[in-house]
């Protein structure tokens, strides 16, 4: 049923006018091939492997912690370290910024800046470890964990092993893996570990046999426990039963050239043990025979062609708190489908409960049942026929996993929509084209002005048996490449001379008893933040959603709050304005995927705070603070912040919330001359809440209307309207989201 509601002309009588973007194309125009993006885009960060420093260039960016500076500010974002370029940060996927809840002590591995010198080696491959204890009462401390003249250390992750039943900083290690390179090509893995707290907060790493240990990529191995394994920089973990795990790839070579070859075979799961003050270290291979080849075929584990489109680069690994409940993912695509829904690049993910001992496969999404429809409706169907559509899971935006309280696994990704359905053709995902202000033509992966078309956050979960879902929230702006040629390069922020990433970084973290998950991504208005409106991630603002899992009812019964928290606009008490370094400049950010307890409140909106660590990497200069080049010799600071989020508990049950109602809202016509309506769906009668806003963000006018189930529309009348585009933000109940509005 249809209700019909009138908004008058006064709403919008005072609003400037500004001039107007072209007309969006909603459909696909073509296809490309997103695995191979992606590849590109992670042949960029496996080949940054920059030669050693011959000589270390002084820069007056950060050199390590602030060992004698007064505490972290609370809930304000405070530079705790640097870096001697912003390599290290690039990959989402990696886990260097970690919380340990039995000490409550926050820590953030990183390389070494350009004035740092790690003993015994001076090299620009050192690893240092920032710490601090109790959130905002205690200075950061740091100390070097890793250097080797000959085995430089790049893109490191890493946290705090606390013996079981400790509660002593000083009794507990830091802990960091990652891949090592000698300058011209990738030699191996390094395994680093030493001692935390009083003397041991140096630049010299720990002398003790083993405290150091590397593996190289070529048999025989210089750690054969481990087995063949590359690029360990992905799912730290350190769980409360005393094991340290990373995950890395199983490749034919890492430094294979041909067709950018590395010959993916699968991922290895390596777990430390401690033992008489260093590790063990041991692997456990996870191997991918069985899926489908690039070519349609099945791979084979001897077969030496590359793989990058038969599995999308970075592992997924999680544990539960105790660590005996652990998944570890991919996104493939399984060699016999159970319909055509499912032929695509899904998860691929496995399960154990024997603390790694055994692992097994996790049944696949089916997306043809019912309970998926919705996923389905938002994507467009296949280029022989528009019925058939199938999900393509999109790691360019960022992928990530976390394990909650009922050992529930969360595969948290977007959803892209594929071109084909040929065995060896899906990879090939949609394009969309939308035309500028600035007379411009830009490509993306999604038509993100089109209503139930959009960049959606799902989370996915699954027990190991069945699954359910979760949408999360929708992406304003997608990734700016880092490649010349491809979509958003010429919006990428970053340098010319080294543009990195700009991509959404989707994070996950939950609180240590696995009862609250929050979700981060980074994403740009468009609207506001770039001249022309194009959607790419060029002024990413931090943003977070938290769910609630204290349902005892199984995974139905999980809530989404209704709140969304900028937190690059997080403030300590009485500093006045946003830090200008940190919001609209919100790139390389990690959240650590342990988060401190949740502090629910009494109220009847049961307003609650969460304290999560965030860290956001550039230089330390605001008229410049994405260059990224290694010649200049600047260094990247690493700002951090304690982020006390406030968000309401009072929500509703997995997909009945009000987010998707505001998210489909139409605005038509539009662009527009005369009138325009609002078309929205109802799942109840609700209260309408319509705010409209200039281009530089100033609130011009504000109404609402009564709405009843079902789908009403809401006139708005033009009259004596100028020339324009406007923003028109649509709330109900406790949700929002801001429609553009054109008027010719």
């Amino acid at each position: 049923m249809k209700k019909q509601l009138l908004l008058g002309s006064a709403l919008l009588a005072a609003i400037t006018a500004f001039p107007q973007d072209a007309a969006k194309v909603n459909k696909p125009i073509g296809t490309v091939n997103l695995p191979a993006r992606l590849h590109q885009k992670h042949l960029m960060e496996n080949n940054l492997k920059e030669a050693p420093a011959t000589n270390l260039n002084p820069s007056t960016a950060p050199s390590q912690a602030k060992t004698a500076s007064a505490a972290i500010s609370k809930g304000g974002w405070s530079i705790i370290g640097g870096s001697r370029n912003a390599y290290g940060m690039l990959v989402s996927g990696s886990k260097p910024l970690q919380y340990n809840a039995a000490l409550n002590a926050v820590s953030f591995v990183h390389r070494v800046s350009g004035t740092y010198a790690p003993q015994p080696a001076n090299n620009s491959g050192g690893i240092m470890m920032d710490y601090s204890t109790n959130w905002f009462s205690a200075p950061w401390d740091s100390t070097c964990l890793w250097s080797d003249g000959t085995n430089l250390a790049r893109y490191p992750q890493g946290g705090i092993y606390n013996p079981i039943g400790n509660t002593n900083i000083n009794a507990a290690y830091g802990v960091a893996t990652g891949p090592a390179t000698g300058g011209s090509g990738w030699l191996g893995s390094w395994f680093a570990s030493k001692p935390l707290g009083g003397s041991n907060n140096n630049n010299t790493a720990s002398s003790v046999p083993n405290a150091m240990q590397f593996q190289n990529n070529t048999a025989p191995f210089n750690i054969p426990s481990v087995g063949k394994v590359d690029f360990t920089r992905y799912g730290f973990t350190s769980s409360s039963n005393g094991i340290i795990r990373t995950a890395g790839y199983i490749t034919a070579d890492i430094n294979g050239t041909t067709n950018n070859a590395y010959g993916l075979r699968g991922i290895n799961l390596v777990k430390g043990t401690f033992n008489s003050g260093t590790f063990t270290w041991t692997g456990d291979s996870l191997l991918f025979a069985g899926l489908v080849h690039t070519s349609g075929t099945l791979l084979t584990p001897a077969d030496p062609t590359d793989d990058y489109l038969m599995a999308q680069a970075q592992p997924v690994m999680a544990w539960n708190e105790a660590g005996t409940v652990g998944y570890a993912a991919v996104i493939a695509v399984r060699a016999t489908p159970s319909s055509s829904a499912n032929s695509g690049y899904q998860p691929l993910i496995w399960k154990t409960t024997t603390s790694g001992a055994s692992w097994a496969l996790v049944p696949a999404i089916d997306f043809a049942a019912s309970t998926f429809s919705t996923v389905l409706k938002r994507l467009d169907g296949v280029q022989t026929n528009t019925t058939v559509k199938i999900p393509q899971f999109n790691a360019t935006e960022g992928i990530t996993g976390v394990v909650d309280a009922n050992d529930k696994f969360h595969f948290i990704s977007t959803i892209v929509s594929t071109g084909s359905a040929h065995p060896d053709s899906v990879y090939a995902s949609y394009s969309y084209t939308l035309s500028t202000s600035t007379g411009t033509i830009d490509s993306y992966s999604w038509p993100h002005e089109t209503p139930g078309k959009r960049a959606y956050i799902y989370d996915f979960m699954t027990d190991g048996a069945t699954w359910t879902y979760q949408t999360i929230d929708t992406l304003t702006s997608e990734d700016a490449s880092t490649t010349s040629g491809n979509p958003g390069y010429n919006q990428n922020p970053w340098s010319a001379a080294a543009k990195l990433g700009c991509d959404a970084r989707i994070q996950a973290s939950r609180t240590a008893d696995g009862k609250y998950v929050a979700i981060s991504w980074a994403e740009s208005n468009p609207n506001f933040a770039q001249p022309g409106n194009h959607s790419y991630n060029a002024a990413p603002e931090l943003k977070v959603r938290l769910m609630d899992i204290t349902g005892t009812g199984g995974m139905g019964t999980y809530k989404l709050s209704p709140t969304k928290i900028n937190a690059s606009n997080l403030t300590a008490s009485g500093s006045g304005q946003p830090n200008p370094a940190i919001s609209g400049k919100s790139v390389l950010h990690y959240m650590a995927p342990v988060s401190g307890s949740m502090s629910v409140g009494s109220d009847a909106s049961k307003s609650s705070t969460l304290t999560i660590p965030f860290t956001v990497s550039h230089i330390d200069n605001l008229t410049a603070p994405y260059e990224a080049a290694p010649a200049t010799g600047t260094n990247i600071a690493h700002w951090f912040c304690a982020a006390q989020l406030d968000f309401k508990l009072t929500v509703v049950g997995i997909n009945e919330n009000e987010l998707a109602v505001v998210n489909n809202a139409v605005l038509y016509p539009n662009p527009t001359s005369a009138n325009a309506n609002l078309s929205i769906d109802l799942k109840d009668n609700s209260v309408v809440s319509i705010q409209v806003y200039n281009v530089v963000g100033q609130l011009v006018a504000s109404q609402k209307a009564n709405g009843q189930i079902g789908e009403n529309n809401i006139t708005i009348g033009l009259n004596n309207l100028t020339t324009g585009i406007y923003m028109v933000n649509v709330k109900v109940g406790g949700v929002s989201a801001t429609k553009k509005l054109i008027v010719e």
